[in-house]
C-alpha cells in the first residue's frame, strides 16, 4: 500500500524488539523496556529532517564552528496511556525537548475522542512536535490530537508509532496530508474489535500489568 508520508522503519534492531513486543509470553517488565527503547530508536530515525544551527564552540585547539539542533524548540507529545511509555526512551534522545500532556478519551455513545486533560497552552515556535502513539489503529484519537496541536500553533507535526494498521493510517492522511508518520511495520488490519492484526494485544495493559 502506498502512503506518501508513511516512513517503515528497517533497521535489524527495531525489527528484532519488535519481535519480543508481539510475543504474548513477553513479561511485563520486559514489555515496558522494550516500548522505552523503541521510543529512543524510532524518534532517533523520525529527527532526520531537523534543522541545525552553527554555533561556535571551544575546544582544546581553539574555536570550531559545528552544527547544533535548537533542542528547546521541540516538542513531544504521547498519547496518554500508552504514548507514556514510549516518553523516557524518546527523552533520552531529546532530554531538553518539552514534554506536553494531552488525553483524550473515546466516546462510548458517539464513538468520537473527546479531551479529558489538557495541559497545552500554545506552541507557535516550535521547529518540531513527535507524537507517540505505540499503536496506530482506527486513527480517531491521533486525528484528533493532530487538530488539537494545530489549533495551538504547531506547524510540523511527526507521529511515532511503532505498529499502525492501514485504516488508521489512511484516516491520518486523508485528514492531515502534511504529517508525517515513522513506523516500524504496518500491520495487516482491524478486526471487528478494531484491535490491529496481528498487532501486540494491548499495549498500555501490556506496559502498565492491568
Amino acid at each position: 500500500m502506498d502512503f506518501k508520508n508513511l516512513i517503515l522503519l528497517e533497521h535489524p534492531l527495531i525489527k528484532h524488539k519488535l519481535g519480543y513486543l508481539r510475543n504474548q509470553n513477553t513479561s511485563t517488565k520486559v514489555f515496558r523496556e522494550l516500548v522505552s527503547e523503541l521510543g529512543s530508536l524510532l524518534i532517533y530515525e523520525a529527527s532526520q529532517g531537523l534543522p541545525t544551527h552553527k554555533a561556535a564552540v571551544q575546544t582544546w585547539a581553539g574555536e570550531v564552528v559545528v552544527n547544533e539542533i535548537s533542542t528547546k524548540s521541540i516538542s513531544i507529545v504521547p498519547v496518554m496511556r500508552a504514548g507514556i511509555g514510549m516518553l523516557e526512551g524518546a527523552l533520552s534522545i531529546f532530554p531538553n525537548a518539552a514534554v506536553h500532556f494531552l488525553g483524550l478519551f473515546r466516546d462510548e455513545n458517539t464513538a468520537q475522542p473527546v479531551v479529558y486533560y489538557d495541559k497545552i497552552k500554545s506552541l507557535p515556535n516550535n521547529n518540531c512536535t513527535f507524537i507517540l502513539d505505540p499503536m496506530l489503529a482506527t486513527g480517531g484519537t491521533l486525528a484528533r490530537t493532530i487538530s488539537l496541536l494545530k489549533e495551538k500553533g504547531c506547524s510540523k507535526i511527526v507521529v511515532v508509532s511503532i505498529i499502525a494498521a492501514p485504516e488508521g493510517v489512511r484516516k491520518i492522511f486523508k485528514e492531515h496530508k502534511d504529517v508525517s508518520i515513522y513506523c516500524a511495520e504496518l500491520d495487516q488490519r482491524l478486526n471487528k474489535e478494531k484491535f490491529i492484526i496481528p498487532g501486540l494485544g494491548d499495549a498500555g495493559d501490556r506496559i502498565y500489568g492491568t
